[in-house]
């Protein structure tokens, strides 16, 4: 199977004000058609609060992109305009001043419903309630005030997170004498296992592993779902950034999470690494690929080859959707295994009606045959 190629934004080295232009936009039109198409939902008021909002620099138009699409959208989408508060959020000295006089001078600023609010100079008080959906941009180990907002903001029944963070400020709370209590407050009952971790750790990379695992762990605590991507500097086994997406609804999730996949790197098989800049080493021998990676094609067959008792008449998405949570599997991934399973003859894959499905797709029915009993 030839190697995936994965998209070329970070194939050169970005700043994070770039990486939220190209990525956070991404999501930010995902999260706000999901919410506006769920009725079921009951959400009546948008909440995008962006605790990156910026240094003054130049690079960093994220708020200005942001807000021209919601005044783009006005004319198909006029909810968008009607329903959506937006708050930024810029720690370096000056610039929310900057931000707020550039925001003023954009053209399209006088057609905006609810103008921005930008913190902490005009404090507002947020409604994280069953009825408000939030979209929250922030680095969950930066700035203090922002820390604040995310520990609040977690309580929300529909508050979605995009994360972007290294892990430099988290390793130097762990120092006695300056540790931070709201660190403690996000971690939890995780806090005092991963500080004695990062003061004893001695290899980097497991470091990082198991600090961006607990923080996983944390959300998961509170029904999170995650998907985490590793940016690497280009040309350099060393990281510059992690990006998390997380959210408690489900679909919203692995909306966001295909988005990670088009950037990230891919093995030899075409399963997700959720890594950039980080090629895998090709394995001299084949035959023991599967085993020194445990999340391959190969492995993925054999697991839903024997798993007849609880997927048998699952169609393929709700499958993907079951099993994928914890692994770097995508759709495809399924979509192949299956085709694979079908060729061996080990199961049929039919309609809603019974009938043999002529094209592959996720909402084909994977029916077992008897004689595989797992």
């Amino acid at each position: 199977m030839p190697v995936t190629e994965t998209n070329s934004f970070f194939k050169q080295k970005r700043t994070a004000a770039e990486i939220k232009s190209e990525i956070l936009l991404s999501c930010f039109n995902t999260w706000y058609s999901f919410y506006l198409q769920q009725p079921n939902l009951k959400i009546y008021n948008l909440q995008y609060l962006d605790l990156l909002a910026g240094a003054g620099n130049p690079e960093d138009v994220s708020p200005a992109t942001i807000l021209q699409t919601v005044v783009n959208a006005h004319e198909t989408l006029p909810e968008l305009n009607e329903s959506l508060q937006t708050y930024f959020y810029a720690a370096a000295k000056g610039a929310s001043d900057k931000l707020k006089l550039d925001l003023e001078d954009q053209p399209f600023f006088a057609a905006l419903k609810n103008l921005p609010i930008h913190l902490p100079e005009a404090e507002a008080t947020f409604t994280f309630s069953d009825t408000t959906a939030t979209l929250l941009a922030a680095d969950p180990f930066g700035a203090a005030y922002a820390q604040e907002l995310l520990l609040k903001a977690l309580n929300g029944a529909h508050t979605d997170l995009w994360l972007l963070f290294n892990l430099n400020k988290l390793k130097a709370a762990t120092t006695p004498g300056k540790e931070k209590s709201l660190f403690a407050e996000l971690f939890g009952a995780r806090w005092e296992p991963l500080k004695q971790m990062l003061q004893q750790e001695t290899n980097l990379r497991k470091r990082e592993q198991k600090s961006v695992e607990a923080l996983e762990n944390a959300l998961r605590d509170q029904n999170y779902n995650c998907a985490t991507l590793r940016i690497n500097l280009p040309g350099k086994d060393q990281l510059q950034y992690y990006l998390m997406v997380a959210s408690k609804n489900k679909p919203l999730y692995f909306q966001f999470r295909e988005i990670l996949e088009q950037h990230s790197d891919y093995q030899a098989d075409g399963v997700p690494l959720f890594q950039v800049n980080q090629k895998p080493q090709p394995v001299e021998l084949p035959e023991f690929f599967r085993y020194l990676h445990p999340y391959c094609q190969e492995n993925l067959v054999e697991e839903l080859a024997n798993s007849r008792s609880r997927f048998h008449y699952s169609t393929i998405q709700e499958i993907y959707e079951e099993h994928v949570i914890g692994t770097p599997y995508r759709k495809l991934n399924y979509l192949q295994a299956f085709d694979n399973l079908k060729n061996q003859g080990l199961i049929n894959l039919v309609d809603e009606k019974n009938k043999q499905v002529k094209k592959l797709d996720e909402n084909a029915i994977v029916f077992y045959k008897l004689h595989r009993s797992k």
